[in-house]
């Protein structure tokens, strides 16, 4: 009779154990799928930046800045609210500066797993003070200059695979 109660006792922990894991994993997944979701976002703002196209950078802010707020990323949500409602390409090439360290920081705490994040730096941004921005490709295309200086910066470190 005891080795039946240690028995099931025994089972009984490692089924609630296993499913306390799971329920973990699901959660970082869903961080993760979250974060995907607004780099994603950032990608296409970048993208737009180095085609000089504020109008697609705004269209895409606008989308950064929904599916942020959804996600609770409050700071990034507010900053790409900034570019889409702007259609100075300067300006909003300034913002995404301010978009870009904050989506540095929220990748790097994160840890999510999004495929290629690339901190990359042009150092002659913004009269020479320089400026981050992720890429998902090592090759540097410069959202700061567009097709100015397209090659201009290098890429700093790897965040995520």
């Amino acid at each position: 009779m005891n080795k039946i109660i240690l028995i099931t006792t025994a089972v009984a922990v490692l089924f609630f154990s296993n499913c306390q894991n799971e329920s973990n994993v699901s959660k970082e997944n869903a961080g993760d799928e979250k974060i995907v979701q607004v780099y994603q976002s950032y990608l296409h703002i970048k993208d737009a930046l180095v085609a000089s196209n504020p109008e697609k950078a705004a269209i895409h802010a606008r989308e950064l800045a929904e599916s942020a707020e959804t996600e609770h990323y409050d700071q990034l949500s507010s900053i790409a609210a900034d570019i889409s409602i702007t259609g100075d390409l300067e300006e909003q090439r300034a913002i995404f500066s301010d978009l870009s360290e904050v989506m540095i920081e929220e990748l790097k705490s994160s840890g999510a797993k999004v495929g290629g994040a690339y901190l990359q730096f042009c150092p002659m941004a913004f009269d020479d003070r320089g400026a981050n921005w992720i890429s998902d490709k090592k090759e540097i295309r410069n959202p700061y200059f567009g097709d100015e200086m397209l090659k201009c910066g290098k890429v700093v470190e790897t965040i995520s695979q």
